[in-house]
């Protein structure tokens, strides 16, 4: 990966390689996009090539520089990354200016990025506006969010703002398929994830296929009351390494099918995901009414509810499987 080659933004890696080759480096920079726009990829593809031992303005993803970045093993580049927290706090911008107060061996040039930036608190904010109020010549920020309009007008006005749009969704599965993947896969992969770059990881994963077709089989075990689909989850399903690393998978494809039921009754074949399924789809959407259909994906939401509770994850999807067999 590279500032060019990030899919659908390499007019803006362009940008920033031709700047980093001309040393017309700000000190703070927001890059504005949604999740799966490539924002958060472009900021670390940007720190990589800062430092990139090839020197031509971009990242080679070779080098000793790169490689390290990579694995969150080199120091001057420090990442805050909230994705997964209800909030940074004002600890979290403290510890980054201790550790950026220290003089490096390696390098006199420091980046920090911070991920989602909106999920600063408002001391957070007013800690960070003071690190950027007083930039040092070789400190660059990278401030990645989803809501500029969230975050503090005296951040955003010492800020070089870079726009990140999202790919629709066909678009995502035309470049899949353009490269070579499979229509359904390519399909299901934009489906599951907004972000092309995971898009492309599940098309290439060999267990996404996988599951994908135990499920289909699990699918019609269940809507032909057949009594080998708790065997079928038990053995096969669960016994998978994937699923067992993330169960919601089987929940994903098979609200996928049910929502694809529904645009076959609707006369939208054109719009489902299961493309490869069109005439399976065809059999169960005269044989499922409406309200059977979204009373099945009712029992699927509610079973996601239960595995985010913790329920143990076993018996969350056998009491689906029974609840969808019962109608």
């Amino acid at each position: 990966m590279s500032l060019r080659t990030i899919p659908f933004q390499e007019e803006i890696g362009q940008q920033l390689q031709e700047v980093i080759k001309g040393g017309r480096i700000a000190h703070a920079y927001c890059f504005s996009g949604e999740p799966g726009s490539g924002a958060m990829a472009m900021a670390i593809e940007m720190a990589k090539a800062l430092f990139c031992m090839q020197g031509d303005g971009d990242a080679c993803g070779e080098c000793a520089n790169c490689r390290r970045i990579d694995h969150q093993n080199f120091p001057a580049v420090q990442v805050i990354d909230a994705s997964e927290s209800p909030s940074i706090k004002i600890e979290q911008v403290r510890q980054l200016q201790d550790q950026f107060s220290y003089r490096s061996i390696e390098t006199e040039r420091k980046v920090y990025i911070i991920y989602p930036a909106e999920k600063l608190t408002i001391a957070a904010s007013n800690a960070l506006l003071k690190f950027l109020e007083e930039p040092e010549s070789q400190v660059v920020a990278i401030l990645v969010t989803g809501a500029p309009h969230q975050l503090l007008p005296t951040i955003l006005s010492r800020c070089q703002i870079l726009s990140f749009s999202s790919p629709p969704y066909l678009t995502r599965v035309t470049r899949l398929t353009e490269e070579g993947f499979s229509p359904e896969i390519a399909h299901l992969a934009a489906n599951f994830e907004a972000d092309y770059l995971k898009a492309r990881e599940l098309c290439e994963a060999d267990w996404f296929a996988e599951v994908r077709s135990l499920v289909l089989e699990l699918i019609q075990d269940i809507f032909n009351k057949r009594s080998d689909s708790l065997w079928l989850l038990q053995d096969r399903i669960l016994g998978h390494p994937q699923v067992k690393e993330r169960p919601a998978v089987i929940l994903q494809f098979m609200m996928t099918w049910l929502r694809d039921l529904l645009q076959v009754q609707c006369g939208r074949e054109s719009s489902v995901s299961y493309v490869q399924q069109q005439g399976i789809l065809a059999e169960y959407a005269k044989r499922l009414n409406r309200q059977q259909i979204l009373h099945s994906m009712d029992i699927v939401l509610m079973t996601r509810r239960k595995l985010e509770s913790h329920v143990n994850q076993q018996l969350a999807l056998e009491w689906m499987i029974l609840r969808l067999q019962e109608g």
